[in-house]
């Protein structure tokens, strides 16, 4: 059954990448990901792992993703 959620095939399906979460066509299949995932990313998740997350930013730093980003653009020019 059709969902108003659902996705348009042909446009999505361009991609070729059925499985990855924003490629999914049916609402259906997409929230079971969602309902997997969202856990993961409440509010109190988030907070249990501050403590992790600083630890490693202290521990790499700054990181410049401008290159490797600029990188996988179709011209190589920076996107900003």
């Amino acid at each position: 059954m059709k969902n108003k959620w659902d996705k348009d095939p042909v446009v999505y399906g361009a991609f070729d990448m059925d499985k990855s979460s924003a490629c999914f066509i049916k609402y259906e299949d997409a929230k079971q990901r969602r309902d997997v995932l969202s856990p993961m990313f409440s509010r109190s998740s988030i907070l249990r792992m501050q403590g992790l997350i600083q630890e490693r930013v202290s521990y790499f730093g700054i990181v410049d993703l401008i290159t490797p980003f600029t990188a996988l653009t179709l011209t190589g020019e920076r996107a900003l």
